[in-house]
């Protein structure tokens, strides 16, 4: 009988299933969530793309047509970074939301008035890849995760700035 048992059952066969579930069990917890990690810096900076291009264009126009919401730093921008290829791999889901602010920077001894101006533009981003069969809800690895980028520029043209009544409390 023993010899029959040692005949079916080969130990390297054991082995070998052995290996496939812990192999298994390896991909999934340790090497998907390790991808996602690495590409979450590449993602954000597919987004931080999107803020620069936000932040020079509004340093180039005028004041007016920066705070408009149909205008071309709120919509037209966002809506263009959207059909690019930098989008698609980002993951982004939902409504870009874009928030501008002028400030000011300094005055010199000509009375010139430079003024910044702050973009700040949060996305809804969804991981490279969904990690399933993991315990926990975590964004970045297997749920959407939220970021919010902000930068600013000094107006290239200061006749492009608001008034100075806007701005008399230092923020706009």
């Amino acid at each position: 009988m023993k010899i029959v048992r040692n005949c079916l059952r080969s130990r390297r066969a054991a082995s070998l299933l052995e290996f496939c579930s812990s192999f298994t069990v390896l991909i999934l917890f340790v090497f998907l969530p390790l991808i996602n990690l690495g590409t979450i810096f590449s993602i954000f900076s597919a987004a931080t793309t999107l803020n620069d291009i936000q932040v020079r264009q509004a340093s180039l126009i005028d004041y007016k047509e920066t705070l408009r919401p149909g205008g071309p730093v709120k919509e037209d921008l966002p809506r263009a970074w959207e059909r690019t290829g930098l989008a698609a791999y980002a993951g982004h889901i939902g409504k870009i939301e874009t928030a501008v602010g002028y400030s000011l920077a300094s005055t010199d001894k000509y009375g010139t008035v430079d003024c910044w101006v702050t973009i700040t533009t949060k996305l809804r981003l969804k991981p490279f890849l969904t990690v399933p069969g993991f315990p926990a809800v975590i964004p970045g690895l297997n749920a959407p995760f939220d970021i919010s980028i902000r930068s600013r520029k000094l107006l290239e043209d200061p006749t492009h700035a608001p008034p100075l009544t806007a701005l008399s409390g230092g923020t706009m």
